[in-house]
């Protein structure tokens, strides 16, 4: 067989209700030649019984075990036994078109990329919410011009990037299973530092020498209330500052231009916004107001929005920053609100 191997890395955690689908969407693949290897980390609901049940009845998937430890170390579990060319990583809560790994496959052997990025749908209660393609003034970008152009994309869009509708996620994207190798490329731990996969790719991109971009949506994001980017935590803005103070920090250690330094205010607003989206959802609303009024004040808040431009955002954002800017928690706690009830 001329076509190539390619491991498919599915964290499998306490998700018995999406499973199905998952797992379908994967096996039913127009491209065939699959290792689909379904890490289980530790679920205390029929996952397991599910995965053994799909493991059953088709040969390519191998079911591995392991005590609970998050979805960074699941995949790291999954690259340390994957055996393919290429690697993918997807979201056992979530789904993918039927020639996704087809299409990925063949523009990263056409243009012998180190990465392929394609585009996604966001689906939350079973209706389509918005769709995000990746569009660039060329196919592929290879050596420095994934540092100079790709990158800074990757992390933050603005009105002058050249490359619109990039998501930085290993969901959206297939990977060189030679480059991971070869740079011993491993997740960190969502329990060390929150959006580990941000974090983590972030850390990739100094090796790769060639990116493809697919502009297409392949990926379905499904809203799943129990994933952990939806449960409140009322750490959760400590954590996010954290990220960003060692993103820098892994940014000046890499030698990352002072575009891609910039750039890392986009994931802390994005972040940051959810933050306020679910003290507004979950909290009561005294205790809510002088939560995201302590965001509001904090240093790191008043330095950063200090800095950002509302330039190229939708009007909900440039009314939030102007509402940060004013130090208006209770503004704010209106606007998440808001925003909450239009999903």
């Amino acid at each position: 067989m001329n076509e190539a191997l390619i491991t498919v890395v599915v964290p499998v955690y306490n998700v018995e209700a999406y499973l199905d689908r998952c797992l379908s969407a994967i096996v039913h693949q127009t491209y065939q030649n699959l290792e689909i290897l379904l890490v289980e980390d530790g679920s205390s609901d029929k996952s397991l019984q599910i995965c053994e049940e799909w493991a059953r009845r088709d040969p390519r998937i191998r079911v591995i075990r392991q005590p609970h430890a998050g979805a960074g170390m699941a995949r790291n579990t999954g690259i340390e036994q994957a055996h393919g060319a290429y690697i993918c990583f997807f979201d056992s809560d979530d789904y993918i078109a039927p020639n996704t790994i087809e299409r990925a496959y063949a523009l990263a052997k056409k243009e012998a990329a180190d990465i392929v990025v394609y585009g996604f749908t966001r689906v939350e209660h079973g209706r389509v919410v918005y769709e995000k393609i990746p569009r660039g003034t060329q196919t592929v970008y290879r050596n420095e011009r994934v540092r100079s152009s790709f990158l800074p994309d990757l992390l933050g869009e603005t009105k002058c990037s050249e490359i619109k509708g990039l998501e930085m996620s290993p969901c959206t994207a297939l990977f060189s299973a030679e480059l991971i190798r070869r740079v011993h490329w491993r997740f960190v731990s969502e329990r060390e530092i929150i959006s580990e996969d941000v974090y983590s790719l972030l850390a990739l991109y100094q090796h790769v020498e060639s990116v493809a971009v697919l502009s297409e949506a392949l990926y379905v994001y499904c809203l799943n209330p129990a994933s952990l980017t939806k449960t409140y935590r009322a750490d959760r803005f400590e954590k996010i500052k954290e990220f960003y103070v060692r993103a820098k920090a892994l940014c000046d250690e890499i030698g990352y231009s002072a575009d891609i330094k910039v750039r890392l205010k986009a994931p802390f607003w994005a972040f940051t916004i959810d933050a306020m989206k679910q003290e507004a959802a979950h909290s009561p609303r005294k205790e809510a107001i002088s939560n995201i009024q302590k965001i509001v004040d904090d240093p790191l808040t008043r330095r950063l929005i200090g800095e950002t431009a509302g330039d190229g955002q939708g009007i909900m954002r440039r009314i939030l920053f102007w509402a940060i800017g004013r130090r208006s928690g209770r503004l704010c706690w209106l606007l998440a609100k808001l925003r909450n009830r239009m999903r």
